[in-house]
């Protein structure tokens, strides 16, 4: 029996279907792993180390596209003038590595870190005129629920295609 080429196409397609990556339909999207994200960083405030008078507090995260724009301030504490930079990184989110970062005098945190200087970062001191554009290799994030906002970083890289690889590395 011969079959129509609509058929010998579908049963192709139904032979593949295993292969592809599945992402189950209860999982969060991108807009609510996002939201997810947002909920959990947004107003977080830690310092590096923890008698540091550095505290740094996330202002916004958005995503646009593979593009995530990080808003943060460092405010120095316990000076006469206390000095309040900001801090705007911009970066594609397949091309950083994501990890969990446990330091014994640290609040855990979440890194974000690229090889080739991926990171836009837009900095400025309030009341003065120091604005700088300049590269970084990486950003860092506290939020509360760290591990479980490492993990929907972790998924959302992977719902926009997954961390690019060199084609050139080992």
């Amino acid at each position: 029996m011969i079959l129509p080429n609509s058929l010998r196409v579908a049963a192709g397609f139904a032979l593949l279907l295993p292969l592809l990556p599945a992402y189950a339909a209860d999982e969060p999207d991108a807009a609510e792993t996002m939201a997810y994200i947002t909920a959990r960083c947004t107003g977080a405030e830690w310092r590096v180390p923890a008698d540091s008078d550095f505290v740094n507090k996330t202002m916004a995260i958005s995503l646009s596209g593979t593009t995530l724009t990080h808003t943060k301030t460092f405010t120095l504490m316990g000076s006469r003038d206390t000095s309040k930079y900001n801090h705007v990184g911009q970066y594609d989110l397949r091309k950083v590595d994501i990890r969990w970062v446990a330091h014994p005098d640290t609040t855990p945190f979440i890194k974000l870190h690229c090889a080739d200087l991926c990171v836009r970062n837009e900095s400025w001191r309030e009341g003065q005129n120091t604005h700088t554009v300049s590269p970084l290799d990486g950003d860092s994030f506290y939020c509360r629920d760290g591990e479980k906002v490492f993990r929907a970083f972790k998924h959302l890289q992977g719902l926009l295609g997954g961390k690019e690889k060199d084609p050139f590395a080992n």
